[in-house]
């Protein structure tokens, strides 16, 4: 009589692993075209992203994670690399910059991508500023280090928006 509460219990874990397994290997993982996402980073999240300390204009360079199609919606999870610009004695100076982990939450319609919305976490590194991404997704950030071409790129488009 007391083995049935223990297979019950081992039957209920099964069917959770087995149901997570599915779910997982439901979700396919696509490229979206780096210039869909340029231009979203660009146009979209730069404006709110970033701190202005210094009175300049922050610029964004990404590093995405992994994107994820699941009946026609895509998340891109991606790392934001946030750095506020702007000029001193006609130089190019960089004020405050953050990496922030965030996600674009696209609709693709046929070859056309357009932004649902997005999210920029922009608590402080560590746990809680991973909570409202999905667990599957935490794994991927922790385990990618973001690569950021902002020396020569976000200095570039600095240049050209101070016309300097």
């Amino acid at each position: 009589m007391k083995k049935h509460p223990f297979m019950t219990t081992l039957l209920f874990i099964l069917v959770i692993i087995i149901s997570l397994i599915i779910y997982n290997n439901s979700l396919n993982t696509v490229n979206v075209p780096s210039n869909v996402i340029e231009n979203i980073v660009k146009n979209d999240l730069e404006p709110t992203a970033g701190v202005k300390s210094f009175g300049g204009k922050v610029f964004c360079d990404y590093s995405i994670v992994i994107s994820e199609e699941k009946y026609g919606e895509i998340n891109v999870y991606l790392w934001l690399y946030s750095q506020e610009l702007y000029v001193d004695s006609n130089q190019i100076k960089s004020g405050t910059g953050t990496i922030d982990p965030a996600v674009l939450h696209l609709k693709k319609e046929n070859s056309t991508y357009a932004l649902k919305d997005f999210y920029i976490s922009t608590e402080a590194a560590g746990s809680d500023s991973m909570r409202k991404f999905p667990i599957r997704v935490r794994n991927k950030f922790k385990s990618n280090n973001y690569n950021f071409s902002y020396d020569t790129k976000l200095y570039d488009r600095a240049k050209e928006y101070f016309k300097i």
